[in-house]
């Protein structure tokens, strides 16, 4: 497949067994920029970013094994092109710590789209956290804990220095009234949309 289509630029291979992605990155498409790798061996997730120039997300991809502060020490080594981050749970990242303190600042700068998965929920000041880390964000999906004024005042601590573009909020437990919608909209003119 990956011989007769050497111009793909996106793929997904989640649920596969490992040799598929390793078949694929012996002789990988040189214009790809997206490889959903799913939960695969660590090595694998490594080789990806070094024979892919043009990769700038890995998708869901997680470590398999060997998921420890090293590993994502190498893989930010290797990550200068990565421009997407997709956080399915912090657990992923070894624990919530390495990715906040070691994982968002190194990687952050770099980040234009940012997906959190349903599992842990971010309160005011992780959200905050990831805006300021994330300073050239423009994609944002993220569940959220906290009250609508909580996290309207959040924003408008990080609206003025962000080039956020598109917002999607969610959370079982936050109510969003149309008051805060409307103030948030004002501090992000951007599409915003929320999910009770």
């Amino acid at each position: 497949m990956v011989h007769r289509n050497p111009e793909l630029i996106s793929i997904h291979l989640r649920n596969c067994p490992d040799e598929y992605t390793a078949a694929i990155l012996e002789y990988p498409p040189q214009n790809l920029e997206f490889l959903d790798m799913g939960t695969v061996d660590s090595q694998l997730i490594l080789k990806a970013l070094s024979v892919c120039p043009k990769l700038a997300s890995t998708g869901k991809s997680s470590p398999r094994n060997n998921n420890t502060a090293e590993f994502w020490q190498s893989f930010l080594e290797r990550a200068r092109q990565i421009q997407e981050l997709h956080v399915e749970r912090w657990t992923d990242f070894y624990s919530k710590d390495l990715l906040f303190n070691t994982v968002l600042p190194k990687l952050g700068p770099q980040l234009v789209r940012i997906w959190f998965g349903w599992r842990d929920l971010l309160g005011c000041d992780e959200l905050e956290q990831v805006l300021t880390a994330c300073d050239r964000l423009q994609v944002l999906r993220a569940p959220v804990k906290g009250n609508g004024q909580n996290l309207v005042r959040c924003f408008k601590t990080v609206a003025s220095r962000s080039r956020l573009r598109e917002v999607r909020l969610f959370g079982d437990d936050v109510k969003f009234c149309e008051n805060d919608k409307r103030r948030m909209q004002r501090l992000l003119p951007s599409l915003c949309s929320f999910t009770n």
